[in-house]
């Protein structure tokens, strides 16, 4: 995986793009539980580094504060004020916001919420193995629609748009501000 990667995949092209929503395709023959066990293996990949991103931003501005960024000289002072770099608290901002997963069995699409709450417990070290710090909850199924009907296709596309439009909004928004950007340098998001 490309260390300067947003995400917890390596795909190149999703290097600078937040995967908004998991997506688990299975056949009949596979159960709820195992798309479930997918999407959650998925999210907890996404929270770790997610978290590994805070720490890093959060090393970051501590090095901009103390005047020793990677881009200055040791002996140069920050011309940036600590104020004016916004850092938000890591341990608060994946409270912040909601994982919607979804699980696509043959004709049917379901939408789970992944909800993120810290946690002060220490996790056990295995090596190779990234977990997140946060405790993760999967909560249950809401139906988005299926593709068996006509009248069902319609009502999966609605639901689709309505996820779209949070991915566009609240989702882009939750981002932004969890790297620091101002609505300006976000491009207008």
């Amino acid at each position: 995986m490309s260390t300067d990667s947003i995400n917890h995949v390596g795909y190149e092209g999703l290097r600078t793009r937040p995967i908004a929503i998991s997506i688990e395709t299975k056949t009949e023959s596979r159960t709820v539980e195992e798309a479930k066990v997918q999407l959650g293996v998925w999210v907890a990949a996404q929270v770790a580094r997610i978290e590994s991103l805070a720490a890093q931003l959060a090393a970051a501005k501590k090095a901009a504060e103390a005047g020793t960024g990677p881009d200055q000289p040791q002996a140069q002072q920050s011309t940036a004020s600590p104020s004016a770099i916004r850092m938000p608290d890591p341990s608060d901002v994946l409270s912040q916001t909601v994982f919607p997963l979804i699980d696509i069995q043959s004709d049917t699409w379901s939408l789970f919420f992944a909800r993120v709450t810290p946690s002060n417990a220490a996790q056990p070290s295995h090596p190779g193995i990234r977990k997140p710090a946060s405790n993760i909850q999967v909560f249950h199924s809401v139906p988005l629609g299926t593709t068996s009907s006509t009248v069902q296709t319609y009502r999966l596309v609605k639901s689709l748009r309505v996820l779209r439009n949070w991915v566009d909004t609240d989702f882009r928004g939750w981002w932004d501000g969890f790297l620091g950007l101002s609505h300006d340098e976000a491009g207008g998001a």
